[in-house]
């Protein structure tokens, strides 16, 4: 019987930031990870089998009644993508990260796209363009369609946000813009010194986040961070950036270099934060002077739409 528990962050990728080193691990372990939730401000360990999941998620209602499930096509997609995360793991080497960078761009659109944080995110444009639309007097009509993809005006139901997340994350026409703009950039592999600092890279239910709150992804000068494990990962940023250097790769020397980077899941993550350490002071810390951040439903969408 299939599974009714649909992961929005696989778990191939989260067994990299196991609580056991990758050197203990043996064939179908089960695998633990310390899990921080944000608005309760409290960390446990958990079997990575149990985060970042919920029920039916990859599931929706067809207009005959019938229940689609897309759950067998993420896994499909994962199987054919998480190699190439493990290479790199393995190599640990900017010639590594570059070989595989057309694989590891589709697993960053595609997971972009995947998470409860894009539901909800799509949800709230999808309401605050309706909502101008409304204001201005809009009427529904076949160029609207066209034009924007929205079909009617009235507030997103919650079966509605379901479909229109899952048609936009199975679109391969987005997936594979979305992936064109993260190849064209510079790619820049991240490392933690481990000599000089204990700090350690975090993830969370939203792994491929942007290092600008103001910026989307196709932002000039946009630059995007993703964590592989504990003490690696990879930024993409415009050639020619500040961040771009020969060497291809950036060593964070101190623990403040690595609280900048897990600062930007303590913001874009929706509910949780992903660790192989049990010390999750300095989200404490963040959240302490950022309240706001706790609220999984907060808004982040603003719609403007120019007369």
């Amino acid at each position: 019987m299939p599974s009714k528990k649909h992961h929005y962050v696989p778990q191939f990728y989260l067994r990299h930031f196991a609580v056991e080193p990758p050197e203990e691990q043996r064939e179908g372990e089960k695998l633990h990870i310390y899990c921080f939730n944000k608005e309760m401000g409290q960390a446990r360990k958990c079997l990575i089998s149990q985060v970042a999941h919920e029920n039916h998620f990859h599931d929706y209602r067809a207009d005959e009644g019938e229940t689609i499930s897309l759950e067998g096509l993420t896994s499909n997609l994962e199987t054919i993508l998480s190699p190439s995360l493990a290479a790199l793991c393995v190599d640990r080497s900017p010639q590594a990260l570059d070989q595989h960078k057309r694989a590891l761009s589709i697993f960053m659109a595609f997971q972009l796209l995947r998470t409860a944080s894009f539901r909800e995110d799509y949800r709230q444009w999808q309401d605050g363009v309706r909502k101008a639309f409304r204001e201005r007097g809009v009427e529904m009509s076949t160029e609207l369609v066209e034009q924007t993809g929205i079909t009617c005006l009235d507030d997103v139901t919650d079966a509605e946000a379901i479909t229109l997340h899952l048609a936009a994350m199975t679109n391969s026409d987005v997936i594979t813009e979305i992936a064109r703009i993260f190849q064209a950039k510079r790619w820049l592999l991240v490392r933690v010194n481990a000599d000089t600092t204990k700090a350690r890279f975090w993830t969370s239910d939203y792994p491929v986040v942007l290092m600008d709150q103001n910026h989307n992804i196709t932002t000039p000068g946009a630059k995007i961070f993703v964590p592989v494990d504990p003490t690696l990962g990879f930024v993409l940023c415009d050639h020619g950036a500040s961040w771009d250097n020969k060497d291809g790769e950036i060593s964070c020397m101190n623990g403040e270099m690595v609280e900048l980077f897990n600062g930007l899941h303590v913001f874009w993550s929706r509910r949780f934060l992903f660790s192989a350490k049990d010390d999750f002071s300095f989200a404490k810390r963040v959240l302490a002077k950022y309240p706001d951040w706790k609220n999984a439903h907060r808004q982040r969408i603003e719609v403007i739409i120019e007369s």
